[in-house]
């Protein structure tokens, strides 16, 4: 007698079930095994691991200055988690194990707001309560190009204002650093390209610690001036 087939399925054999389990295990290890040797992902920060050495001694009976590091603007192009490479024909890559801690103009910010803390020294007194009775320098940077290309170099360009309230003096330039990136024979060495854009950030980020002290050198009674800085033109 054969045995009875339910309307609408079709009876597995034993032989088939075998092949399916087994098919499906074969999948199962092929996906581990993908996951398992796939690249990790690694995450940069612009900030200076070694800012601790880098502390400005303040003078004594001296406060210290308040600043006001803005939110960057930075390219399209560049303001997503991964990080874009510059190759030799002029096209882009966008790597995608390779990111950024956080937005790159987050990160330019921090960084900026890092070292210009510690070179004044000064608190950011951004969102915060910050003392009436004291001058406060706001910086404003827009950044026009920021570009790696590994075993080359790295690009930073910016425009980058600094004004001092409550008197409105203002200081507006631009700067263009560009950083070396030693070629590495074993593929991309992506920490000495991220030392390349942190030493270009903390150069922009000595100029303005130069147009604070500009700033601040300008007698009481002048307001609403563009004050010049040496190599710099003088903003509107």
């Amino acid at each position: 007698m054969k045995a009875a087939v339910t309307p609408g399925k079709i009876p597995l054999s034993r032989h088939m079930l075998r092949r399916m389990a087994s098919g499906w295990a074969l999948g199962t290890a092929i996906c581990l095994a993908g996951c398992a040797s796939s690249a990790p992902f690694n995450f940069y920060t612009l900030s200076n691991p070694d800012a601790s050495t880098a502390v400005t001694a303040p003078v004594a009976g001296a406060r210290p200055l308040q600043i006001e590091v803005m939110p960057t603007n930075v390219p399209a192009q560049v303001q997503r988690p991964q990080l874009v490479l510059t190759t030799d024909d002029g096209r882009v890559a966008i790597v995608e194990q390779q990111r950024w801690s956080q937005p790159l103009a987050d990160e330019i910010s921090q960084g900026l707001s890092q070292d210009l803390t510690r070179r004044l020294p000064a608190i950011d007194v951004y969102r915060s309560p910050h003392a009436a009775d004291q001058p406060l320098y706001r910086i404003a940077v827009n950044v026009q190009r920021f570009e790696s290309a590994p075993g080359r170099h790295t690009v930073l360009e910016a425009v980058w204002s600094v004004t001092a309230e409550p008197r409105g003096l203002a200081l507006t330039c631009h700067t263009l650093q560009t950083e070396p990136v030693a070629a590495s024979g074993t593929g991309i060495d992506y920490p000495a390209l991220i030392d390349a854009h942190r030493r270009a950030l903390q150069y922009l980020s000595g100029r303005i610690a130069k147009a604070i002290d500009a700033l601040s050198q300008v007698p009481t009674g002048h307001a609403g001036e563009s004050v010049p800085l040496p190599d710099c033109p003088a903003g509107p």
